[in-house]
């Protein structure tokens, strides 16, 4: 978890327009449906506006039963997340081990969403899965972000939903205040 929000800063670092405005770790949501544990919450800016997201971190120990019951959980904090629904919800990006992980993990999103009445309006939901070799070999901004449960394309982190107009000053992003350059 650490690394992947380390290579966050670094990315911002390294391209104009970019910056980890917020990292904060192993955050706790409470909702009326229960409660979601992710292990970071981050905001990350780019030029087309700032995505937000949770980070699940699947080491691969977990049933497609269990990860089931893991992302049902976000779906119901998801549905409920204004009244008008899940528009805006923070994408949730899931890291795993290997290419045959990202499987069982579109297969459990499939499951989790079969429990949900209307589930054809919360398949849309942004939730993106990639796995250790693609970061390794393509880096944090490269498209290695599927989402889910189809698993048919890949995106780049830049092509995430994103928010336009928030009020970020990229000067204040994590690790940008401590450089050569500045204090």
């Amino acid at each position: 978890v650490n690394e992947f929000f380390c290579a966050l800063i670094e990315a911002g670092r390294q391209n104009d327009g970019h910056g980890l405005a917020k990292w904060v770790p192993e955050r706790t949501v409470k909702t009326s449906d229960g409660w979601i544990r992710p292990d970071g919450f981050g905001v990350y800016l780019h030029p087309g506006g700032a995505l937000d997201f949770y980070l699940e971190y699947d080491r691969g120990t977990e049933t497609t039963r269990q990860l089931a019951n893991k992302l049902a959980g976000y779906i119901g904090v998801a549905r409920d997340w204004t009244e008008q629904g899940a528009e805006h919800f923070p994408c949730v990006l899931i890291v795993v081990p290997n290419h045959r992980r990202e499987r069982v993990v579109a297969a459990a999103f499939a499951g989790a969403l079969a429990r949900f009445k209307r589930a054809d309006k919360l398949a849309g939901l942004p939730f993106f899965v990639t796995n250790e070799e693609m970061l390794s070999r393509w880096g944090v901004l490269g498209r290695v972000w599927a989402p889910l449960p189809k698993l048919d394309r890949r995106l780049a982190i830049a092509e995430l939903p994103a928010k336009e107009g928030l009020d970020y000053d990229l000067s204040d992003c994590i690790g940008r205040c401590f450089t050569e350059n500045g204090w």
